[in-house]
């Protein structure tokens, strides 16, 4: 395990409010209907009255500026329940727009929460998404569940770390509760270990998980937050569906690819803690969030893969003169530590390359046991439901820990255009440039 220094801060914007009382009734006439004014009235001060006294009337009738069609259509959809909302986190079923895992596309789906069942202290949640290539998801929890708005894990893609809010509006502090989670991704990538895999090597292979265990989740105050889940995981891989890849197994072995000729299950602990300062969780103008996961996966019957796993997430919104303005700044390390004799599946090892993290390279390009990443975006709020954005994105993945630096980083700069609600991006479309090519990510929610 190598340590990792993060320095960061957080920026807090001060308003400074300034009110100004006009006394309305206390002798100030009508320019209009004004009567003679006595002769000791002089006529700088009959003609500060008279201004003063349109001022006021042009108070009386200020209306906001009416909204535009774009802005009103942004709203239509939120109130429907797209953008993955939330606030709503009351009883009953729920609309679910967003993304299932690496590669899976726009994911629709419905979340049920029901609390107090029964007149007891059990609540029970049940969500599930389908995505348009052909993704599944299924989580059913119940216990004391937290009632956030719904949304879909990023896992494994987000290298344990959640991009998700988290509970910040629960209407507990503790949430303990089981799950039982299964997730069935088709179409996973594969281009072989390394910065130096090549692109022409792109195979593909599917990956199911069962999942079967218990949760914690403690908000300690509104900026402090952790989680800790231990169970039982299984999984299987197999021949992918992507028409345009050849099959894993034909490619690669599991001499280069640990973990592709037997999957065993997994005896797994996860634990996360969040540092959040943001202003606005998913639409973020100021403030600063710091995400820590440990993770040890242990064999079931047997010793070949046990291993660690350890990622440090900081994410700093810094404004420039005003909200419409800022600079939003990503650091990501990633690492899995495997015991002596042991390897890591390539299943379980981070990646780069996503509408997410390297947005110019395919989805999963670059895999390996350890990962750095760092973004960089400009942001400017052009209108309340338009953002427009420059970004660098930059990051290597490497098996040797003694490869932590700054040598040899895959590199892409790119243009984005995001969509927003008042208070959460909704949808962003990304025009990235790279090395080997030009992508154009169009996907749900913001880039970090």
């Amino acid at each position: 395990m190598f340590g990792l220094r993060v320095l960061w801060s957080t920026y807090l914007l001060i308003g400074v409010p300034f009110a100004v009382a006009w006394d309305l009734q206390a002798g100030v006439s009508d320019p209009e209907k004004e009567p003679l004014v006595s002769k000791s009235a002089s006529p700088e001060e009959t003609r500060a009255g008279r201004w003063k006294q349109k001022r006021i009337d042009k108070r009386s009738r200020t209306t906001p500026p009416p909204a535009s069609g774009f802005e009103k259509a942004l709203l239509w959809v939120e109130k429907r329940g797209l953008g993955v909302p939330r606030d709503t986190g009351s009883a009953g079923v729920h609309p679910v727009v967003g993304v299932l895992g690496p590669r899976s596309g726009v994911a629709l789906g419905a979340r049920y929460w029901r609390p107090d069942l029964g007149s007891s202290r059990l609540d029970v949640a049940l969500t599930g998404g389908y995505s348009i290539r052909g993704y599944q998801l299924y989580d059913l929890q119940f216990g004391r569940v937290q009632d956030f708005g719904p949304g879909f894990e990023l896992d494994p893609e987000d290298h344990g770390i959640r991009q998700r809010t988290g509970p910040g509006n629960s209407r507990e502090r503790l949430n303990v509760f089981g799950r039982v989670r299964y997730r069935n991704f088709p179409r996973q990538n594969y281009f072989g270990p390394g910065t130096d895999s090549r692109e022409g090597d792109r195979s593909d292979y599917r990956l199911e998980e069962v999942f079967y265990g218990k949760a914690v989740r403690y908000r300690a105050s509104t900026w402090l937050r952790g989680e800790w889940e231990v169970g039982l995981l299984q999984v299987n891989t197999g021949p992918g569906t992507d028409p345009g890849a050849v099959p894993i197994g034909s490619v690669f072995d599991d001499v280069t690819t640990p973990g592709l000729a037997h999957q065993p299950g997994f005896f797994r602990t996860r634990a996360a803690l969040t540092l959040d300062f943001r202003d606005q969780p998913e639409n973020t103008h100021s403030g600063g969030v710091v995400d820590l996961s440990w993770s040890r996966h242990t064999q079931v019957g047997g010793t070949d893969y046990h291993f660690s796993g350890f990622a440090v997430q900081a994410r700093q919104y810094l404004p420039l003169g005003s909200r419409q303005r800022l600079l939003a700044l990503r650091f990501l390390a990633s690492t899995t530590d495997p015991e002596n004799g042991s390897r890591v599946p390539f299943y379980f090892q981070p990646t780069l390359g996503s509408p997410h993290i390297l947005r110019a390279f395919r989805d999963q390009r670059f895999r390996d046991r350890n990962l750095i990443y760092l973004s960089a975006e400009y942001r400017w709020e052009a209108a309340p439901a338009l953002e427009l954005a420059l970004f660098y994105d930059t990051g290597k993945v490497f098996r040797n820990q003694s490869d932590f630096n700054l040598m040899r980083l895959r590199k892409n700069v790119g243009f984005g255009i995001r969509f927003k609600s008042r208070d959460r991006v909704l949808f962003r479309v990304d025009l990235a440039r790279g090395r080997e090519d030009t992508r154009i990510c169009v996907t749900v929610g913001p880039a970090f």
